[in-house]
């Protein structure tokens, strides 16, 4: 045992002397420095206080809330990210086998002829044979020693793959409600905007009618006539496009929530009202919380664990087996310490001639963390402007919302003023319709940038990873 081990240090000794210096890995990319707090908030006025980490409840729906609490129980997407996470887990506790002894234990049975050729049985012609059978029990032991640190990084691999699956499961979590707080969004406003285009139809109707009296009387031209029945027309058309659109948006919405799209899901009637400003002052760094970056960083770590892991393949690997148990002829004689029998062997592999394998794969392990480093990187940039652009929305919006909502109220006005002259016969029917179709318009418009203002409230969320506080963690 003694020349044993003493052996296959001094093979050891010259396998580490002969192996060639692995290369070193090449720069890796930097992730660009970000600013204490993003360029866009700067000169934000503060809001009155922070959004809670459940950050949909500060769109102040609870219909909502239910949805997306719903959508996070019964999502299939979210399912299957749940079982990548399994997946992950599985192969993380598979690369930690390689790190410790493997032991199996063996019952074997052999039965064998022998022929003797050239012996024959004296008096018969037939060839002298012998029968044998033999048992054996035996307990094998086997062990790879991780001298170079290549198992154990293969491991680190596995378990920072694990993570980032993890924070993928978070990312999808965050995705998820966050489209279906703009599904539902979207649903709202086109069920507004159907109601809007059915009262413009009513409005047709009622005009189209007082026309035809007029007309009857010979107090209108029919070119009045004929103008009504296309105003008409033109709304009956809207009504129907707007229709499909709101029962689409219902059934889009059914399916993030894991049922199927009946289209019998009945949302809210308006949209909820706008939510305070952000507070001033958001620090940049509140971006790392991101599921998506979070796992881009573990990712890039994960990488260099294998490009170690590649460089360390240049050296020798020393495996140990042993194996002890008993051989006999009698099954019963298994058990007994007499006919035990054992062996011990070590086993060297220093690999010197694999035209050029060895380094390739350190090339690609290295090329493939250079990417990594690259991506994430990237995705930092790209998380940053996310914010960026929804912070420099959030003012632009709002401003249109209220300058809209003001135009809605002087379109309402001024329809009013000019269908009482028009009653009293001081107004004709076309500046009528065109007061009629400024106040559509303008609400139409109103509604379409609430929705477009709550949107961009929902991205600047999504883009946050969350609530607008710096200290609270992405749900997983």
């Amino acid at each position: 045992m003694k020349q044993l081990a003493t052996s296959l240090l001094g093979l050891l000794a010259l396998g580490s002397c002969a192996a060639i210096d692995p290369p070193e890995a090449r720069a890796r990319v930097e992730a660009p420095p970000l600013p204490d707090v993003f360029v866009a908030d700067e000169s934000a006025p503060p809001a009155a206080e922070q959004a809670a980490d459940a950050w949909w409840e500060e769109l102040g729906t609870p219909e909502l809330d239910a949805l997306i609490v719903e959508a996070l129980e019964r999502s299939y997407d979210l399912r299957a990210a749940l079982e990548r996470v399994a997946q992950a887990d599985a192969e993380a506790e598979l690369a930690g086998v390689s790190r410790r002894p493997q032991v199996s234990a063996g019952l074997s049975a052999d039965r064998s002829r022998r022929n003797y050729v050239g012996l024959p049985i004296p008096g018969s012609g037939g060839v002298l044979s012998s029968t044998a059978t033999t048992f054996g029990l035996s307990l094998n032991l086997s062990w790879e020693l991780d001298l170079w640190g290549r198992l154990s990084a293969l491991e680190r691999a596995a378990e920072l793959q694990r993570d980032a699956t993890t924070a993928d499961f978070a990312g999808v979590r965050l995705s998820i409600a966050g489209q279906v707080a703009k599904a539902y969004v979207s649903a709202v406003e086109a069920k507004a905007q159907l109601r809007v285009a059915d009262d413009a139809v009513e409005i047709r109707r009622r005009s189209l009618q007082l026309v035809q009296d007029r007309f009857e009387g010979g107090l209108a031209p029919r070119l009045e006539l004929e103008q009504s029945r296309t105003q008409l027309a033109n709304s009956e058309a809207l009504v129907a496009g707007r229709r499909r659109a709101a029962e689409a948006s219902i059934r889009r919405l059914e399916i993030l929530m894991g049922r199927y799209p009946s289209g019998d899901l009945q949302v809210a009637d308006s949209l909820p009202n706008p939510p305070e400003r952000p507070p001033v002052g958001i620090p940049a760094t509140i971006v790392s919380r991101r599921p998506d970056l979070f796992s881009a960083e573990l990712r890039l770590r994960a990488a260099d664990e294998r490009f170690q892991a590649a460089r360390a393949d240049l050296y020798p690997r020393l495996a140990l087996t042993a194996s002890g148990g008993t051989s006999s002829n009698e099954l019963g004689d298994l058990l007994d310490g007499d006919f035990r029998v054992w062996s011990l062997a070590g086993n060297l592999v220093q690999p010197i001639f694999e035209g050029g394998r060895i380094r390739a794969q350190i090339a690609s392990s290295d090329a493939l963390a250079s990417e990594a480093s690259a991506q994430f990187a990237g995705a930092v940039l790209r998380a940053c402007a996310e914010v960026e652009i929804a912070l420099d929305a959030e003012d632009d919006l709002a401003l249109q919302v209220t300058h809209l909502a003001s135009a809605v109220e002087s379109s309402r006005a001024s329809e009013a003023l000019v269908d009482e002259r028009y009653r009293s016969g001081l107004e004709n029917l076309l500046q009528l319709l065109i007061e009629r179709r400024t106040r559509l318009d303008a609400e139409s418009a109103w509604l379409d940038t609430r929705r477009a203002w709550l949107e961009n409230r929902i991205d600047l969320h999504l883009a946050l990873g969350g609530g607008f506080d710096a200290t609270a963690e992405v749900q997983e």
